[in-house]
């Protein structure tokens, strides 16, 4: 699945990983389950990590779908979210700098850019003891470029 979500309730935490070519239908998808499933809850944040997209084939129109559904969840209850985007290929940067734009359209939703695990957990709120967490839960640390093909 090129886009998968792992929620961590008692942090208020999503982790989104993205892998290979994601397509635009995929992400809408994903982001549909994610508010659909129940974990997932108003005001959580999030954090994506698309070090490991080679492409992104995602149009402006269902980044459009996606931000607004991520306003409808959260600012109906009031509630507002921040989101950080691991980046650090070239490739990915222009993709999360066109959401992060039209997410500002919403004013719910806070997006920025990171190449560093840890400062994107920080930035997200989380303590040092939470972020070492998930760090090691989800093993967010490996440097993707560095992972043999085996384990991509």
């Amino acid at each position: 699945m090129p886009v998968a979500h792992r929620v961590f309730p008692e942090l208020g935490l999503a982790v989104a990983s993205y892998r290979g070519v994601v397509t635009g239908a995929e992400f809408v998808a994903a982001y549909d389950r994610l508010f659909r499933e129940g974990l997932y809850r108003p005001g959580f944040v999030e954090l994506c990590d698309s070090r490991q997209v080679t492409s992104f084939d995602i149009d402006v129109a269902a980044m459009m779908t996606v931000s607004a559904e991520t306003a409808r969840f959260h600012g109906e209850a009031g509630r507002t979210t921040r989101s950080a985007h691991l980046i650090p290929q070239q490739i990915n940067q222009p993709m999360s700098r066109l959401y992060e734009a039209v997410a500002l359209l919403d004013r719910v939703e806070t997006c920025r850019l990171f190449e560093d695990v840890g400062t994107a957990l920080r930035w997200l709120g989380l303590s040092d003891e939470a972020s070492a967490q998930i760090i090691e839960r989800t093993g967010l640390d490996r440097d993707p470029a560095r992972a043999s093909p085996a384990a991509r």
